[in-house]
């Protein structure tokens, strides 16, 4: 049994893409490594054409996450919070510098649509036919609190049969002076959260509020958990997780988010 605060998370999908791999998911998003079941997709994905980046490699999490569901599961009221890190920026530059060139005629209307907080949950929501509450959160340096807190609120507070959490962040922002210590990957995370601890398929994993940390001194905070925690440390814990040490982060007014293999106690 869950408590009030609590979500089981039932499914989990990861992709990461290089700047030239976009180029090639925009056209066909599943991942390379398909399901077991090798099943395979009736969506439409043409409109990934003019998607951002973020958007782009969060649906490829999406459809690697979506195999972890019989084929004829349905998620129409299901919802999909969207967090970002930094999104936008490559797609705008160009755009903008035409603009500047030649005028607003020169920039297509479809630039704001798709390059928007919302875009990206929005996007989702229409690629697997979801009529659920959709909208982005974040989009800067405390994207994975600010998602993960969020959808579980969401799913908490609306009793939806679920709802998909998607986090995006390059390991590096191209064509940054860090881009020179590396090649920058953009890596995408799908989490399903529900309220049936039943469906905790991913090793029985939960996410939620708690105080477990709170009896450390700020000074100790500080040097255990980075301000702002980034989806690397996440999907390292999901790709291999501890039994005695959870992922959590530091709420802004001193909570914490816990995802760990064993629920709240």
């Amino acid at each position: 049994m869950l408590s009030k605060d609590e979500c089981a998370i039932a499914a989990v999908g990861m992709a990461q893409a290089t700047c030239q791999d976009i180029a090639a998911l925009r056209k066909n998003p599943h991942t390379p490594n398909p399901s077991p079941s090798g099943r395979g997709e009736s969506t439409e994905f043409s409109l990934l054409k003019h998607a951002d980046e973020h958007t782009v490699v969060g649906v490829a999490a999406m459809l690697c996450a979506r195999a972890a569901f019989p084929e004829d599961f349905s998620f129409a009221d299901w919802g999909v919070v969207a967090a970002p890190r930094w999104p936008g920026r490559l797609s705008s530059y160009a755009p903008l510098e035409k603009y500047h060139r030649e005028g607003a005629r020169s920039v297509s209307a479809m630039l704001i649509p798709n390059l928007c907080l919302h875009a990206m949950s929005g996007t989702v929501s229409l690629a697997f036919q979801m009529r659920g509450p959709n909208f982005g959160v974040g989009g800067g340096l405390a994207n994975v609190p600010d998602g993960l807190l969020a959808g579980m609120v969401v799913q908490l507070e609306q009793n939806l049969p679920g709802t998909w959490v998607v986090l995006t962040e390059w390991t590096r922002e191209p064509f940054s002076p860090a881009a020179a210590e590396g090649t920058p990957v953009l890596q995408a995370l799908a989490l399903a959260l529900t309220t049936e601890a039943t469906s905790a398929a991913v090793g029985q994993s939960f996410l939620f509020a708690g105080a477990r940390y709170l009896r450390l001194e700020p000074s100790e905070v500080l040097t255990t958990q980075p301000a702002y925690p980034r989806l690397q440390g996440l999907l390292d814990y999901l790709v291999d997780p501890t039994d005695d040490q959870p992922w959590w982060c530091a709420l802004d007014w001193g909570m914490d988010l816990v995802l760990g293999a064993e629920g709240k106690e």
